[in-house]
């Protein structure tokens, strides 16, 4: 399998260390308990995806190199996503 290269559709960047994965979410985090004025949240959560049809909340990626201004773009088509725990 040959490795392909992700590029940022808006200024050329190829670093995978400067691009993001967003997506929408609500994050559901278990209550604990209350100890005098602090409540206590479990660390670990479960998310639900947001009912928002707006294309700008799909999964996307996001370059972060300096000097690119383009903002989101969609996953390439035909790129799946594995998510790595």
């Amino acid at each position: 399998m040959t490795n392909r290269k992700l590029t940022c559709p808006h200024c050329g960047n190829t670093d995978l260390e400067q691009f993001l994965y967003l997506e929408n979410a609500i994050v559901h985090r278990p209550l604990i308990e209350v100890v005098g004025k602090t409540l206590k949240i479990q660390a670990d959560y479960d998310t639900t995806p947001c009912d928002d049809d707006a294309p700008e909340q799909d999964p996307r990626l996001m370059c972060t190199a300096s000097g690119c201004e383009g903002g989101c773009f969609p996953v390439p088509t035909g790129l799946k996503l594995d998510f790595i725990g």
